[in-house]
């Protein structure tokens, strides 16, 4: 099976590709695709024989996939009951042709009205099983009426969701829940993810995802999307060796009252692997907070002489805690992309770079590490617009030279035409200070590495490191420094 990534148009020439390499119709297309779900589901024991299953089916082609596997279910003696919702006249051409076929052996209940789908609630209490085939990739607007109650009334029951493609109520490009949603329990992507399975709220309504391959063609694209490895390369040692082997850091930021943010970032590089970490701290810095006895420190007097802290420095990170308040840091961000040093900027260090994007300058040595509003601030729009569009926040970005690491539920790693997402979600890490350590981790690699690799390597990490650390903590209880501790036990096991 394929990592692959498309958008939902994409995924759409890949099904016109198909019904024309075969000569074959969309609705044979449409039952073969549903037929895999259907064996899938049955194989993989998400169904049971004694499960009272509803079919909850809408107007397109992904209601055709329902109708299909209701059709299965039947026949195969499971106890199904297919709802059909909205007017007749809406529906696709597709799906009126499986509606025909399942009319030939089963009867079903047409709901085109709100009053007698609320005469159902009690009737839904008695499923044991809702396979949610509302609506499918296509859907763009908030669900509205009839269909927003059916999602109510199903969630309501808080019985087991099974979708198929995308969980109704979800933008199937940016994973957006447009209003309401079906809380899926499991959800059957057919062939290959959409963007929109992985991305902003996608991951608190879709359960377990399994990919059903359909045999569908995959075309290539421009842009290629695909999922992260699940194990990073790391760099291997030699018993001959010593630290400048391994990478000299320096971390510039830490303005006063925010010490604590390349304290973090270092401490997590030198867990990582690096061979030296020094922290250059703003000189408004107060260094009251501990500072790891691996890690040297010195206290800036002026902006100015950080060129002087250069020499035999392998990679630079820069712009944690740092400030927005001292205009000369444009200036020397602008002379470290010069000197041609892989650098990360990250936090404050990306209201600096802000200036310098409109200059000619060879941004090829350059790996940023926005969230969401920082993205936004970065392009000069608002962050809902990133949260819609990525993609494009992230073309922009690109076509600039940048390397750019998108972070979010599901980060995305882009440089040029490539797209790598890595799929670690965890609420655990919506804390202060977690994108402090994920720049140190990724800084660690980037002597050893491009920067691509280099953000990858580190996303793993932290990914792999976050999710130990949820069984070990509560979220809520899961600190930054909680990532530095288990590390070690991270590496030791992909070793």
């Amino acid at each position: 099976m394929t990592a692959r990534i498309l958008f939902p148009s994409e995924m759409t020439s890949c099904d016109n590709a198909t019904i024309k390499e075969e000569n074959i119709t969309g609705y044979a297309l449409m039952r073969r695709a549903a037929t895999s779900a259907y064996h899938y589901a049955i194989n993989a024991e998400l169904i049971q024989k004694n499960d009272n299953i509803a079919v909850i089916a809408g107007l397109g082609n992904n209601a055709g996939d329902g109708v299909v596997m209701a059709e299965s279910l039947r026949r195969d003696g499971y106890d199904v009951t297919l709802y059909l919702l909205g007017e007749p006249f809406k529906r696709s051409s597709a799906l009126n042709q499986a509606i025909e076929d399942y009319r030939a052996a089963a009867t079903y209940h047409e709901i085109t009205d709100e009053t007698t789908l609320k005469q159902l609630k009690e009737i839904f209490k008695d499923h044991t099983l809702f396979i949610d085939a509302l609506f499918g990739t296509g859907l763009t607007k908030p669900l509205k009426g009839l269909f927003k109650l059916a999602v109510n009334m199903v969630n309501t029951t808080k019985k087991p969701i099974l979708s198929i493609d995308v969980p109704s109520g979800i933008n199937a490009y940016n994973g957006i829940a447009l209003n309401d949603a079906f809380k899926a329990d499991h959800t059957l992507v057919i062939q290959t993810y959409k963007t929109g399975n992985l991305i902003n709220d996608a991951p608190d309504y879709h359960g377990t995802i399994h990919i059903v391959d359909a045999g569908i063609k995959t075309l290539d694209f421009e842009q290629t999307r695909r999922l992260g490895p699940v194990r990073p390369d790391l760099p291997k040692r030699k018993l001959n060796t010593h630290k400048y082997n391994h990478g000299s850091l320096l971390f510039i930021g830490g303005a006063h009252g925010m010490e604590g943010a390349p304290i973090l970032s270092a401490s997590g590089a030198m867990r990582a692997g690096a061979g030296m970490a020094t922290v250059l701290f703003d000189p408004t810095a107060s260094v009251h907070k501990p500072v790891p006895l691996e890690v040297l420190s010195l206290t800036m007097h002026d902006v100015s002489e950080i060129k002087s802290h250069l020499a035999r420095k392998d990679a630079i990170v820069f712009g944690m805690g740092l400030g927005r308040n001292t205009p000369e840091y444009a200036d020397v961000l602008r002379m470290l992309i010069k000197e041609s040093l892989p650098i990360l900027v990250d936090a404050d260090g990306l209201h600096y770079l802000k200036a310098l994007l409109e200059e000619p300058l060879d941004f090829s040595n350059v790996l940023i590490t926005p969230h969401l509003g920082e993205c936004a601030r970065l392009l000069s729009k608002k962050t809902q617009e990133i949260k819609r569009d990525p993609f494009a926040a992230l073309d922009e970005l690109c076509d600039k030279g940048l390397a750019v690491v998108l972070k979010g539920p599901c980060t995305i790693v882009a440089e040029k035409h490539r797209r790598v997402f890595h799929n670690y979600p965890n609420a655990a890490l919506a804390k202060a200070g977690s994108g402090d350590v994920l720049s140190g981790l990724i800084g660690a690699f980037m002597p050893h590495m491009n920067r691509f690799e280099a953000a990858q390597t580190g996303c793993i990490l932290q990914g792999l490191t976050a999710r130990e650390c949820k069984r070990i903590y509560p979220e809520e209880s899961f600190l930054p420094t909680d990532l530095i501790k288990h590390l070690p036990d991270t590496i030791k096991m992909l070793k």
